[in-house]
C-alpha cells in the first residue's frame, strides 16, 4: 500500500483531469482525503468527502474519467470511496428519502439481487439511530437479507457518519411472489451472460461499466422506479468531454 496525497482539492491532486458540466460542478467542493495504491491488486481507491451528498452517478462518472484521462493504457482499476459531513438538516430517515435512487443506482450496479431487495424493502424509522427493514421472505430477499443490513449499516454509519442500528423483519410473501422472484432471476442471469460477453470481446481490456447498460445496450430490469427528484441535483449523468494528456509515466512515476 502506498498512501500518495491528501487534504486537496481533484483538481490540486489530479491537475490534468478535467470535469465539466454537473461532474464538475458536485464534485468541485469536494476533498481528497488520501489516495492509496494497492499494487498487488492493482487498484487505485480516492478517498473523497464532501459537506453534501453525492448523487453515485457522479462517483461513478468519477471514476471512468480518471482512468480514461490519466490512466487509459494501465490496467488498475479506479475506486472512489466517498464519505459525506452532512449538516444537522439530515436526519438518517431524511437522507434516505433523498439518496434512495443513488443507493439503488450503487446497488443495481454492484449485486443486482441485493438491488432487488432494497428495491422491495420498506424502511422506518422509529428512532433517530434505529432502522427497520420489512422484508418480504422469499428466496431472493432471504439471501440477501443480511448483507442488505451490511450495506444500510455502511452507508448510514460510515459513509454518513450517521450510526445506526438496522433491525430485519420478515412478512409473509403475496401469492404471486415465487413468479416476481423468477421473471427477476431470468433478468439477472441476462445481464451477468451479457456483461461476460462484453469482457470477452473485449480482449481482456477493463470495459467501464454502467449501471444497467451492458456495452452501451441497455437492460431491461422488471420494476424498474425513477424515483423521487433528487435533492441537490439538477440533472445528470453528463458525460465529460474526453482530451487527451500527457502520459501518466511523466506525471505520476509512483504508479509505474
Amino acid at each position: 500500500m502506498e498512501e500518495l496525497s491528501q487534504g486537496k482539492s481533484l483538481q490540486e491532486t489530479f491537475p490534468h483531469l478535467e470535469l465539466t458540466g454537473a461532474l464538475r460542478e458536485y464534485l468541485e467542493p469536494a476533498r481528497v482525503g488520501e489516495i492509496v495504491f494497492d499494487r498487488d491488486r492493482g487498484d487505485l481507491c480516492v478517498h473523497l468527502t464532501s459537506d453534501r451528498w453525492i448523487h453515485k452517478k457522479h462517483i461513478f462518472a468519477l471514476e471512468r474519467e480518471i482512468h480514461s484521462q490519466l490512466f487509459p493504457d494501465v490496467p488498475i482499476q479506479v475506486h472512489v470511496a466517498e464519505q459525506f459531513r452532512l449538516s444537522g438538516q439530515y436526519t438518517p430517515e431524511r437522507f434516505f428519502e433523498v439518496y434512495r435512487p443513488s443507493m439503488l443506482q450503487e446497488c443495481r450496479e454492484n449485486d443486482i439481487l441485493l438491488f432487488y431487495a432494497l428495491r422491495k424493502a420498506k424502511l422506518s424509522f422509529p428512532e433517530t439511530t434505529v432502522v427497520e427493514i420489512a422484508l418480504e421472505d422469499t428466496m431472493i430477499t432471504r439471501e440477501r437479507g443480511r448483507h442488505l443490513i451490511e450495506y444500510l449499516t455502511g452507508v448510514f454509519s460510515e459513509r454518513c457518519h450517521m450510526p445506526v442500528t438496522v433491525d430485519l423483519k420478515w412478512e409473509k410473501p403475496a401469492e404471486n411472489k415465487i413468479t416476481e422472484d423468477e421473471r427477476f432471476l431470468e433478468a439477472a442471469k441476462n445481464i451477468r451472460t451479457r456483461r461476460g460477453n462484453d469482457d470477452l470481446s473485449a480482449g481482456g481490456e477493463t470495459v467501464s461499466k454502467d449501471p444497467g447498460t451492458t456495452g452501451g445496450e441497455s437492460v431491461d430490469l422488471p420494476w424498474e422506479e425513477k424515483g423521487p427528484p433528487e435533492n441537490d441535483e439538477k440533472g445528470g449523468g453528463e458525460k465529460t468531454k474526453k482530451k487527451k494528456t500527457k502520459t501518466r509515466d511523466d506525471r505520476y512515476p509512483d504508479l509505474i
